[in-house]
């Protein structure tokens, strides 16, 4: 009876245009109606969260605890998804940026996804969106739904061993500079504020060429990373020997790498989650009104605990947009502040708490004004 669900979640998976990441073979159920299927398209940053949150929580606390969970992601995810049974992801890559660029949060509104969920509806009777689980977090936490338990564990899975990489690749990599060795990520799209949301841009190549162009005139290397979400740079660096390209789609993968450079920095692509959740020393430029709306300090809290590794330079999009075009004033801004704020890796915490009262407490300070002159005012929590 398992090999002919096995066979039937073979096909079931073929005709959605899936591919089986992540399974195994014997622990498939015997009975279909012990399969339930999760389907997550959201933000990446919001995908680690539901592992190290939402997941735990289905499977020691609900209806969910005995079941057979497949989860349908992004590619790539597979090896860093845990607590489910099984990992699918599409087969066809080309549908990412139109996927992408519609998800919020744990959500997606992309016809693309509406497409998923009714093929995956049509082969199993239990299928949920990832955004069903909104109650316990959605760009910060519901502090409701924690009301009578606010200490939060995470537990996390050490990940990028250094013996699943390409020693190639590896070996290009420290022919680079070591004082100076920089992981950046080409994404096609940024995050910013506009009108009071969150919202997707998508930027060219040029900045990309110009930024790193720069970059390597300040004799910096830098390592590029290329695959379906990013532009491919390599005909414009290809013949320069401080540029290593690293060709790779699987996320845990991904990290290891990275963690072979000094750094990674992340240009308002919201990807620093990657190097969060690998203990690998980053910087984000990001501007602060996005940061603060979207409750990004909660994120990173529950993808690392290590704040040291973990630094911001606060700017706008527009002023590097203009600057890459004109005189790099703001980019070489950002160059001396890499030189200058050199972060060293430190220890890796696998398991820690968050207390939820530390976030309500620092909410309290925020409303707690005083003013000073011949009265103070306000000196009570408002």
């Amino acid at each position: 009876m398992v090999n002919e669900i096995n066979k039937i979640l073979d096909g079931s998976a073929n005709k959605c245009g899936m591919i089986r990441e992540k399974f195994t073979e014997s622990k498939v159920p015997s009975d279909f109606q012990k399969i339930h299927i999760i389907v997550y398209f959201g933000e990446f940053d919001h995908l680690f969260v539901f592992n190290n949150l939402i997941l735990p929580h289905l499977r020691n606390k609900t209806q969910y605890k005995d079941k057979y969970i497949i989860f349908v992601t992004w590619n790539g995810f597979a090896n860093l998804i845990e607590n489910v049974d099984e990992v699918w992801s599409l087969k066809n890559h080309d549908v990412n940026e139109r996927l992408y660029e519609k998800s919020n949060g744990f959500k997606n509104y992309s016809d693309a996804f509406t497409i998923i969920n009714r093929n995956l509806n049509e082969h199993f009777r239990n299928v949920v969106k990832a955004e069903k689980f909104e109650d316990m977090f959605c760009h910060g936490f519901n502090f409701q739904f924690y009301k009578n338990d606010k200490l939060i564990l995470v537990k996390k899975h050490e990940c990028a061993n250094v013996n699943y990489l390409s020693r190639g690749i590896l070996d290009e990599i420290n022919k680079l500079d070591t004082s100076s060795r920089y992981f950046i990520i080409p994404f096609k799209f940024i995050r910013l504020i506009m009108n009071g949301k969150s919202c997707y841009y998508k930027i060219t190549s040029n900045f990309w060429q110009t930024i790193i162009s720069r970059m390597i005139q300040k004799q910096n290397s830098v390592v590029l990373l290329k695959n379906s979400f990013t532009y491919d740079l390599s005909s414009y660096f290809v013949e320069n020997k401080n540029v290593c390209f690293v060709q790779e789609n699987n996320w845990y993968n991904i990290i290891g790498y990275m963690k072979q450079t000094n750094m990674f920095v992340d240009f308002f692509g919201g990807l620093s989650c990657f190097a969060q959740h690998g203990e690998c020393p980053n910087i984000s430029i990001v501007e602060r009104s996005y940061y603060n709306q979207m409750n990004l300090e909660q994120i990173e809290d529950l993808i690392s605990c290590n704040k040291n590794i973990n630094k911001k330079h606060y700017s706008f999009f527009q002023f590097f947009a203009d600057d890459v075009e004109q005189n790099y004033l703001y980019t070489d801004q950002l160059l001396r502040i890499l030189k200058k704020n050199e972060i060293k890796s430190s220890d890796i915490y696998l398991n820690y708490s968050i207390n939820l009262d530390d976030y309500l407490k620092s909410k309290v300070k925020k409303y707690n004004l005083k003013f000073i002159g011949y009265k103070k005012i306000n000196e009570r929590v408002v």
